[in-house]
Protein backbone atom coordinates (compact mmCIF):
# COMPACT_ATOMS: atom_id res chain seq x y z
CA UNK A 1 0.00 0.00 0.00
CA UNK A 2 1.71 3.90 -1.16
CA UNK A 3 2.24 5.70 1.73
CA UNK A 4 -0.36 8.67 0.40
CA UNK A 5 -2.64 6.22 0.61
CA UNK A 6 -1.87 5.15 4.13
CA UNK A 7 -1.41 8.80 5.69
CA UNK A 8 -5.15 9.01 6.92
CA UNK A 9 -4.83 5.61 8.91
CA UNK A 10 -5.05 5.32 12.40
CA UNK A 11 -2.45 3.27 13.62
CA UNK A 12 -4.52 0.28 15.03
CA UNK A 13 -5.35 -0.08 11.61
CA UNK A 14 -2.21 0.35 10.02
CA UNK A 15 -0.85 -2.07 12.73
CA UNK A 16 -3.83 -4.82 12.18
CA UNK A 17 -2.46 -3.75 8.24
CA UNK A 18 1.17 -4.94 8.81
CA UNK A 19 -0.04 -8.04 10.82
CA UNK A 20 -2.53 -9.13 8.09
CA UNK A 21 0.48 -8.88 5.58
CA UNK A 22 2.86 -10.66 7.66
CA UNK A 23 0.08 -13.32 7.92
CA UNK A 24 -0.07 -13.34 3.87
CA UNK A 25 3.67 -14.05 3.47
CA UNK A 26 3.57 -16.52 5.89
CA UNK A 27 0.21 -18.48 4.23
CA UNK A 28 2.66 -18.01 1.28
CA UNK A 29 5.56 -19.75 2.46
CA UNK A 30 3.70 -22.35 3.85
CA UNK A 31 1.85 -22.63 0.57
CA UNK A 32 4.75 -23.32 -1.44
CA UNK A 33 5.97 -26.18 0.87
CA UNK A 34 2.65 -28.28 0.55
CA UNK A 35 2.88 -27.64 -3.05
CA UNK A 36 6.06 -29.38 -2.65
CA UNK A 37 5.23 -32.10 -0.45
CA UNK A 38 2.41 -32.87 -2.74
CA UNK A 39 4.13 -33.11 -5.86
CA UNK A 40 6.69 -35.60 -3.70
CA UNK A 41 3.77 -37.79 -2.30
CA UNK A 42 2.00 -37.85 -5.45
CA UNK A 43 4.96 -39.37 -7.18
CA UNK A 44 5.44 -41.90 -4.11
CA UNK A 45 1.56 -42.98 -4.53
CA UNK A 46 2.14 -43.11 -8.18
CA UNK A 47 4.98 -45.54 -7.63
CA UNK A 48 7.13 -43.93 -10.38
CA UNK A 49 10.39 -45.47 -8.66
CA UNK A 50 8.43 -49.35 -8.23
CA UNK A 51 8.70 -49.25 -4.80
CA UNK A 52 6.19 -51.54 -3.79
CA UNK A 53 6.73 -54.18 -6.49
CA UNK A 54 8.87 -56.13 -4.49
CA UNK A 55 6.65 -55.85 -1.58
CA UNK A 56 3.88 -57.27 -4.22
CA UNK A 57 1.60 -54.18 -3.15
CA UNK A 58 0.27 -51.49 -5.68
CA UNK A 59 -1.03 -48.03 -4.91
CA UNK A 60 -3.77 -47.19 -7.31
CA UNK A 61 -4.08 -43.29 -8.05
CA UNK A 62 -7.16 -41.29 -8.77
CA UNK A 63 -6.65 -39.13 -11.29
CA UNK A 64 -10.69 -38.84 -12.76
CA UNK A 65 -11.58 -35.66 -10.61
CA UNK A 66 -10.49 -33.16 -9.22
CA UNK A 67 -11.16 -33.01 -5.90
CA UNK A 68 -9.50 -29.82 -3.18
CA UNK A 69 -11.81 -29.82 0.31
CA UNK A 70 -9.67 -27.21 2.04
CA UNK A 71 -10.69 -23.59 1.27
CA UNK A 72 -7.21 -21.64 1.05
CA UNK A 73 -6.00 -20.62 -1.99
CA UNK A 74 -2.70 -21.58 -3.30
CA UNK A 75 -3.02 -25.08 -1.22
CA UNK A 76 -2.95 -28.54 -3.38
CA UNK A 77 -5.48 -30.31 -4.50
CA UNK A 78 -6.50 -33.55 -2.50
CA UNK A 79 -4.99 -36.86 -3.86
CA UNK A 80 -6.32 -39.95 -3.83
CA UNK A 81 -5.57 -43.25 -4.02
CA UNK A 82 -6.73 -46.96 -3.35
CA UNK A 83 -4.31 -49.07 -0.93
CA UNK A 84 -4.63 -52.61 0.59
CA UNK A 85 -8.43 -52.49 -0.91
CA UNK A 86 -9.51 -49.48 0.52
CA UNK A 87 -9.75 -45.97 -0.36
CA UNK A 88 -7.52 -43.19 1.50
CA UNK A 89 -6.49 -39.55 0.16
CA UNK A 90 -4.23 -37.00 1.44
CA UNK A 91 -5.44 -33.55 1.65
CA UNK A 92 -3.62 -30.71 2.60
CA UNK A 93 -4.04 -26.67 4.34
CA UNK A 94 -3.31 -24.31 6.66
CA UNK A 95 -3.92 -23.59 10.70
CA UNK A 96 -3.14 -21.99 13.31
CA UNK A 97 -2.56 -23.51 16.48
CA UNK A 98 -3.11 -22.42 19.91
CA UNK A 99 -2.33 -18.74 20.62
CA UNK A 100 -2.49 -16.05 17.21
CA UNK A 101 1.33 -15.41 16.76
CA UNK A 102 2.57 -15.67 13.48
CA UNK A 103 4.92 -18.30 14.31
CA UNK A 104 1.53 -21.01 15.27
CA UNK A 105 0.75 -20.47 11.30
CA UNK A 106 1.62 -23.76 10.50
CA UNK A 107 0.82 -25.95 7.13
CA UNK A 108 -1.22 -29.11 8.03
CA UNK A 109 -0.94 -32.83 5.53
CA UNK A 110 -3.89 -35.35 6.37
CA UNK A 111 -4.12 -38.46 5.46
CA UNK A 112 -7.97 -40.24 5.87
CA UNK A 113 -9.82 -42.66 4.07
CA UNK A 114 -13.38 -42.34 2.33
CA UNK A 115 -16.42 -44.65 2.41
CA UNK A 116 -19.72 -44.81 0.01
CA UNK A 117 -23.20 -43.32 1.29
CA UNK A 118 -24.44 -45.64 -1.03
CA UNK A 119 -23.51 -48.87 -2.49
CA UNK A 120 -20.06 -49.00 -4.23
CA UNK A 121 -21.62 -49.08 -7.54
CA UNK A 122 -24.36 -47.41 -8.66
CA UNK A 123 -27.61 -49.89 -8.57
CA UNK A 124 -29.18 -47.28 -11.37
CA UNK A 125 -26.19 -46.78 -14.18
CA UNK A 126 -28.48 -46.74 -16.83
CA UNK A 127 -30.75 -43.72 -15.35
CA UNK A 128 -28.42 -41.43 -13.50
CA UNK A 129 -31.55 -38.91 -13.39
CA UNK A 130 -33.67 -41.50 -11.99
CA UNK A 131 -31.26 -42.25 -9.01
CA UNK A 132 -32.74 -42.13 -5.94
CA UNK A 133 -29.38 -41.60 -4.32
CA UNK A 134 -29.31 -38.30 -5.83
CA UNK A 135 -31.78 -36.86 -3.23
CA UNK A 136 -30.39 -38.28 0.13
CA UNK A 137 -26.54 -37.88 -0.49
CA UNK A 138 -24.88 -34.83 1.01
CA UNK A 139 -21.68 -35.06 -1.68
CA UNK A 140 -21.49 -35.56 -5.86
CA UNK A 141 -19.12 -37.91 -5.26
CA UNK A 142 -21.08 -40.35 -2.98
CA UNK A 143 -18.48 -40.76 -0.47
CA UNK A 144 -17.93 -38.85 3.18
CA UNK A 145 -14.64 -38.77 4.60
CA UNK A 146 -12.51 -39.71 7.97
CA UNK A 147 -9.01 -37.91 8.87
CA UNK A 148 -7.16 -40.37 10.45
CA UNK A 149 -3.96 -38.53 11.28
CA UNK A 150 -2.04 -35.02 10.50
CA UNK A 151 1.27 -33.55 10.58
CA UNK A 152 2.09 -29.92 10.66
CA UNK A 153 4.66 -28.23 8.21
CA UNK A 154 6.51 -25.32 8.92
CA UNK A 155 7.07 -22.07 6.39
CA UNK A 156 10.67 -24.28 6.26
CA UNK A 157 9.95 -27.90 4.89
CA UNK A 158 10.07 -29.32 8.43
CA UNK A 159 7.40 -32.12 8.74
CA UNK A 160 6.46 -33.35 12.33
CA UNK A 161 3.74 -35.85 13.55
CA UNK A 162 0.52 -35.03 15.33
CA UNK A 163 1.76 -37.42 18.29
CA UNK A 164 0.17 -41.13 16.82
CA UNK A 165 3.61 -41.04 14.61
CA UNK A 166 7.06 -40.46 16.14
CA UNK A 167 9.62 -38.46 13.65
CA UNK A 168 10.77 -35.65 12.27
CA UNK A 169 10.62 -34.95 8.08
CA UNK A 170 12.49 -32.18 5.81
CA UNK A 171 10.96 -32.09 2.64
CA UNK A 172 13.31 -30.72 0.50
CA UNK A 173 15.96 -33.80 1.97
CA UNK A 174 15.91 -36.69 -0.11
CA UNK A 175 12.47 -38.55 -1.28
CA UNK A 176 12.91 -41.39 1.39
CA UNK A 177 11.90 -38.89 4.30
CA UNK A 178 8.37 -38.44 2.45
CA UNK A 179 8.96 -42.22 1.48
CA UNK A 180 9.06 -42.97 5.26
CA UNK A 181 6.40 -40.71 6.23
CA UNK A 182 3.92 -42.51 3.84
CA UNK A 183 4.22 -45.55 4.29
CA UNK A 184 4.61 -45.16 8.24
CA UNK A 185 1.28 -43.28 7.92
CA UNK A 186 -0.48 -45.97 6.14
CA UNK A 187 0.40 -48.72 8.41
CA UNK A 188 -0.57 -46.84 11.16
CA UNK A 189 -3.74 -46.19 9.95
CA UNK A 190 -4.95 -49.24 7.67
CA UNK A 191 -6.84 -50.88 10.69
CA UNK A 192 -8.80 -47.49 11.63
CA UNK A 193 -9.50 -47.42 7.74
CA UNK A 194 -11.10 -50.29 8.01
CA UNK A 195 -12.79 -51.00 10.97
CA UNK A 196 -14.40 -47.68 9.61
CA UNK A 197 -15.28 -48.37 6.01
CA UNK A 198 -17.31 -51.63 7.89
CA UNK A 199 -18.97 -49.70 10.44
CA UNK A 200 -22.43 -49.44 9.06
CA UNK A 201 -21.93 -53.40 7.97
CA UNK A 202 -21.15 -55.26 11.12
CA UNK A 203 -23.94 -55.53 14.34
Amino acid sequence: MAKENTRELKDKTKKSLHRLSAINDEVGKINDQLCEAAKKLSDIVADKDKILKNFKLKSDPKKSQKKQRAMIYGTPERIGFGFNHLKFYIDFTVVVSEGDDLTNIKGSIVYGTSRTLCFLECIFPKKPNDCEKCERVVRCDGLEDKPLIHFSVTQHGMIQSSGELEGEWWIEEDKSNLVELHYRALDLIWKQALDWSNENILP
